[in-house]
């Protein structure tokens, strides 16, 4: 996948063991709504803009707790329990086949006809999993919230992000169906531009974007990706560990 990077830092070393951390602000009590997270409102407003959640779409939440974006997925996708109470199934003829699935290495509690996967992303395990779990599907949309716990060294905090990148967007070459949407969040830092050179090797579209909801002074951005064109037959197996283990300033 990301022979990108292996230009961008030398191998050796091992990762930090980040894959599948997501640190969320902690539910909070936001009036007039029901949402598990603020960050829910980020997806929100890129659906609102992007308009990538949609009926009979099977949606893959890679870091998911405390499951905000699950609950935002399933509303608008209209799973089964959470269609408008005035119009059942959003009003469709047809009931809905929407499924979503999320994945977090921390224990969500459970929400209505969503599944639930506790694993690391980029293991083995927490693939297969997944693969089960989509059964003869192909995801239609990839969505991957995942943040390292910051360090407040903005340097560090972007490395971290862009490794949980990797991951991300290695499982999703694995699980998106052609033509499908990968939303992935990212620290803004030196390697931003060089992400998004891969993923406009994968996709069709590439738009960078920060919703209203994200705070002035963070740092975080999403790529919103759609239209994927399927996974290089040259890059078939992934080599994420080490590619930015030997970082500049490091010994």
């Amino acid at each position: 996948m990301l022979e990108i990077f292996s230009m961008i830092r030398g191998a050796g070393g091992r990762l930090p063991d980040l894959a599948g951390v997501s640190i969320h602000s902690s539910p909070v009590a936001i009036p007039f709504c029901d949402y598990r997270s603020r960050s829910a409102f980020k997806l929100k407003q890129l659906d609102d803009e992007y308009l990538f959640l949609r009926k009979d779409r099977v949606v893959l939440d890679l870091g998911c707790y405390p499951g905000g974006w699950c609950q935002v997925a399933a509303k608008r996708c209209l799973v089964a329990g959470y269609e408008s109470p005035d119009q059942p199934n959003g009003g469709a003829s047809t009931p809905s086949t929407s499924r979503v699935i999320g994945v977090d290495v921390a224990q969500m509690d459970p929400l209505p006809n969503v599944q639930f996967i506790q694993g690391r992303v980029g293991d083995a395990k927490t693939l297969h999993a997944v693969l089960q779990a989509l059964g003869d599907r192909k995801a239609d949309v990839v969505l991957s919230d995942m943040a390292p716990a910051c360090t407040g060294i903005r340097h560090d905090d972007h490395f971290n992000s862009v490794e949980l990148c990797l991951y991300a967007a290695d499982l999703m070459e694995q699980v998106l169906c052609l033509g499908g949407t990968f939303v992935v969040k990212i620290f803004m830092g030196s390697e931003t531009g060089n992400y998004k050179t891969y993923l406009k090797s994968r996709f069709t579209r590439v738009s960078s974007a920060k919703p209203r909801a994200c705070r002035q002074e963070s740092r975080e951005m999403y790529f919103v990706c759609m239209g994927f064109k399927g996974r290089d037959k040259m890059s078939q197996e992934v080599q994420i560990k080490g590619s930015f283990s030997a970082r500049e300033g490091y010994a």
